[in-house]
């Protein structure tokens, strides 16, 4: 159900934690962040159907091979950040299931799981 909606373990956690802790006392930040959210998508999607591009392409021909491949290299960043807080936030979850330490579940010594 949550890989259908692309929601990611670390949303789950996060969301689950932050309900738990705070209850209904965050739902009016739902109301804030919805319309931005909107448009958001609705000025990203009007920029597709227009130009047939995608981001960085207009990136590279308005601003640059330059800028575009920075932003590429956010972009991927960002995406590689996003798996690493995926994989502690499933091995945070597992050890607190299966009641044992999270470096149970994580053999690496560089990049040590749980953390948190």
């Amino acid at each position: 159900m949550t890989g259908a909606s692309d929601v990611d373990p670390s949303l789950v956690i996060t969301a689950t934690v932050a309900g738990s802790v705070y209850h209904y006392s965050l739902l009016w930040s739902v109301l804030l962040c919805v319309p931005f959210l909107l448009a958001v998508f609705a000025v990203s999607a009007r920029i597709g159907v227009e130009t047939r591009q995608g981001l960085v392409d207009l990136l590279r021909t308005n601003y640059g091979q330059t800028a575009a491949i920075l932003c590429a290299l956010v972009v991927v960043a960002i995406n590689m950040a996003m798996i690493v807080a995926d994989l502690m936030a499933v091995t945070d979850a597992f050890s607190i299931i299966m009641d044992l330490p999270a470096a149970t579940y994580c053999g690496n010594r560089i990049f040590p799981c749980g953390m948190s």
